[in-house]
């Protein structure tokens, strides 16, 4: 299995299918993508089902084992409107889930009602939807040997803008050896939201330059690297 990259947070919640998608692709959680449980049930990606249809199954009764036995506390709105009672229940769709959060029952929990796909919990009566876990519990029971790399600071505190900033290296692969243009990075930090709310240019401009060296800044937004120095004299 692959190991989570320590320099990006995990999200503070974590989905079922996320959770699916870590213990058979190695898949890592982040915030706000759409990840391959969520492209494959619209088709895109549905060969890594067929391909691996073995080791999602047990990816799902590993799931199971500990939330029926509650050692997880697992959220999802629910919804008890079918749009059909007819057939099998674990087919059945559901309409007007909840708005908010409700902690599910372990009792609620079979392997026949987990919907991969859908990152939902399907049960004969009702329909979990948004089905989600604390990030503790994830690490705990899922990624145990990154239990001290998701700490960004000896504190732990962080916030909204550094954890973008941190991605933002991630994603660009910045190094000592490579400075992206800045107007690259001012264009990929308009791109995100934090909290909800789009990224100024503003603020994409400041956080463009606190994730490049300071020597990158004096050559001016023209350098990629520090091969693209301009000559002296």
């Amino acid at each position: 299995m692959m190991k989570i990259t320590p320099s990006i947070p995990l999200p503070d919640w974590i989905s079922l299918s996320q959770i699916v998608n870590w213990l058979v692709l190695g898949e890592r959680p982040l915030e706000g993508e759409l990840d391959k449980a969520r492209r494959a049930s619209r088709g895109a990606d549905w060969e890594e089902w067929e391909r691996r249809r073995e080791m999602f199954e047990r990816a799902k009764l590993a799931i199971l084992a500990v939330m029926h036995l509650g050692k997880i506390v697992a959220f999802g709105r629910i919804s008890t409107q079918a749009a059909s009672q007819d057939g099998d229940w674990k087919f059945r769709n559901y309409v007007d889930h909840a708005d908010e959060f409700e902690e599910i029952p372990s009792g609620r929990w079979t392997h026949d009602g987990i919907a991969w796909a859908r990152g939902t919990l399907l049960t004969p009566i009702a329909e979990y939807a948004g089905v989600r876990i604390r990030q503790s519990d994830f690490i705990r029971h899922f990624a145990p040997e990154e239990a001290d790399a998701t700490d960004i600071s000896t504190s732990g505190y962080s916030t909204p803008y550094l954890r973008l900033m941190i991605e933002a290296i991630e994603s660009n692969k910045i190094s000592n050896e490579f400075q992206p243009v800045h107007g690259d990075l001012v264009a990929w930090f308009m791109e995100k939201t934090i909290n909800g709310m789009p990224v100024s240019q503003h603020m994409a401009k400041s956080m463009a330059t606190f994730v490049r060296l300071p020597e990158s800044a004096r050559r001016g937004p023209w350098a990629t690297d520090k091969s693209n120095a301009l000559p002296h004299g």
